[in-house]
């Protein structure tokens, strides 16, 4: 993270290719993608749904999809064909480099097993795990329908919960509600 560009700014939605205009455009773009043909090693992931459930793939062949400007850079070196049909352009900088050196600094100035050298590394290693966190997450829950007060209340809480319900599943007396929850 101290090393590398990260997204700053405002984001710029945009249709068609964004490079044709701006050659150094960095964002994530959504993509017409062939592979090379005699591709050994193919280096753009998908992700496809299976019987067994979703997989990631480095295939080959024709597809669309999303990727970072990076990922678009780098297949076009490896001779992929590929054209940008709509997008999210951004600015980007090196935001992280001065706070890693600091608390690598910090971490620096005292020996293993101290505390100041344990706070240090783990301000370092959270900056970067809240960058990698899933958003959401999922929660089952299991409500008591069984008289007349407890439906109607329960109703009422299914308007509350709107679009964050994933899955039910109905009993006797007794729902079960899986729902996504989004975490700051």
């Amino acid at each position: 993270m101290a090393k590398l560009p990260m997204p700053v700014g405002l984001v710029m939605t945009f249709d068609g290719d964004i490079r044709k205009v701006k050659p150094d455009a960095s964002g994530v773009f959504y993509c017409n993608i062939t592979s090379p043909y005699d591709i050994k090693h193919p280096i753009l992931q998908q992700r496809i749904k299976t019987l067994d459930g979703v997989r990631t793939i480095a295939g080959t062949g024709s597809w669309s999809g999303w990727y970072d400007s990076k990922e678009v850079d780098n297949a076009i070196k490896h001779k992929y064909q590929i054209e940008i049909v709509k997008g999210h352009e951004f600015n980007t900088a090196i935001i992280f480099k001065e706070y890693v050196e600091t608390m690598y600094e910090l971490r620096m100035q005292y020996e293993k097993g101290h505390p100041m050298n344990y706070i240090a590394k783990l301000l370092m290693n959270s900056l970067y795990g809240k960058f990698g966190m899933n958003s959401q997450s999922s929660t089952v829950d299991l409500y008591n329908i069984s008289t007349e007060a407890k439906l109607i209340q329960f109703h009422e809480l299914l308007e509350k919960l709107g679009k964050t319900i994933q899955d039910f599943t109905m009993f006797d007396d007794s729902v079960k509600l899986t729902l996504t929850i989004t975490i700051i």
